[in-house]
């Protein structure tokens, strides 16, 4: 399998928009010329449609132009005072593009001030989000206790929103952090002083992430079978609560764990719905080793339903691969 197939993408430091990308783009600049200044929604429109391309440019990496748009927007919120529930919006959408810039003490200034209009306006959803991208501020200072703290405030907001998108960020970042940070031993004890607070307090969604982080630092100490113990509890909270964050990467080790113990057909239903999700998610990472074993295998296979299941995802896999 070519390395094509296995690697993400990445634009270049002065991307030429994707055609569907640039004929979006050019379609909100567009409308954002021909706004009849006569009409009663014009400013709410013309701030609508600044943020909106503003998305875009970040989504192409332009993020300096990207600001541009944020900044005339907000500029507008504040002579015309309309649309003010936005200002969060915007000065967080600012916060992250100067981040990506590594414009770090800019960011977290406009992080927090995020954070404070959020609360004014009662709109706790991108709270949690905020703190993480405080928490991603003190990481790049290597600030690393500091940034654990904004990141655990950003998970009991996210939990108290049901936020789960944010919540399976935050801790994919401290995933990053403690590796960064810490030693297998007192990353592996911080991870069980979250599973037992999450058990005590029944919330059981938060032990999807725990439980597939502790089979991770088991897998790095070579403990395969405390690590298939884990990595099974966190795909049934997974499942339970129709988590797919990294699900792919659940499947994907759990497959290779019955391998190991010789249980090919479990390993093979495995890697197939390893396979099936990391299409869904769009990830990856472990594509490569995975179409291979289960070309491998595919002869092999006594159950019909995932063999030709198998052949399915390995024709999608080709395909795709093709295109590349």
């Amino acid at each position: 399998m070519p390395e094509n197939f296995i690697e993400t993408k990445k634009l270049e430091v002065k991307p030429s928009y994707p055609p569907e990308k640039e004929a979006v783009i050019n379609d909100l600049k567009a409308q954002l010329e021909n706004l009849d200044s006569t009409e009663a929604s014009f400013f709410e429109n013309q701030i609508n449609l600044q943020i909106a391309l503003a998305e875009k440019m970040t989504e192409v990496q332009e993020f300096a132009l990207a600001i541009g748009y944020l900044e005339t927007a907000l500029s507008t919120v504040k002579k015309q005072q309309t649309a003010v529930d936005l200002e969060g919006e915007i000065h967080f959408s600012m916060a992250l593009n100067n981040f990506f810039l590594e414009n770090i003490e800019l960011a977290f200034e406009q992080f927090r001030q995020a954070i404070s209009l959020f609360e004014k306006t009662n709109n706790s959803e991108k709270i949690g989000a905020a703190y993480r991208g405080i928490g991603n501020t003190y990481f790049q200072q290597k600030k690393w206790t500091k940034a654990l703290e904004n990141y655990q405030t950003g998970i009991a907001w996210d939990e108290k929103n049901n936020n789960l998108d944010e919540l399976a960020r935050t801790f994919y970042n401290i995933r990053l952090l403690l590796a960064e940070a810490s030693s297998p031993r007192k990353t592996l004890q911080y991870y069980q002083r979250r599973q037992k607070e999450y058990e005590k307090a029944g919330k059981t969604s938060l032990l999807g992430y725990v439980e597939h982080e502790i089979a991770l630092v088991y897998m790095q100490q070579e403990n395969k079978k405390k690590a298939f113990a884990h990595f099974e509890k966190a795909l049934t909270y997974k499942k339970e609560h129709e988590i797919e964050f990294e699900i792919d990467s659940t499947y994907y080790f759990l497959a290779g764990l019955y391998e190991d113990r010789d249980e090919d057909e479990k390993a093979f239903e495995y890697y197939t719905e390893a396979l099936k999700m990391m299409f869904k998610l769009g990830n990856y990472q472990y594509a490569g080793t995975t179409v291979e074993w289960l070309k491998f295998s595919l002869d092999d296979s006594p159950n019909e339903a995932w063999r030709k299941q198998a052949e399915e995802l390995l024709a999608e896999a080709e395909k795709l691969d093709s295109t590349d």
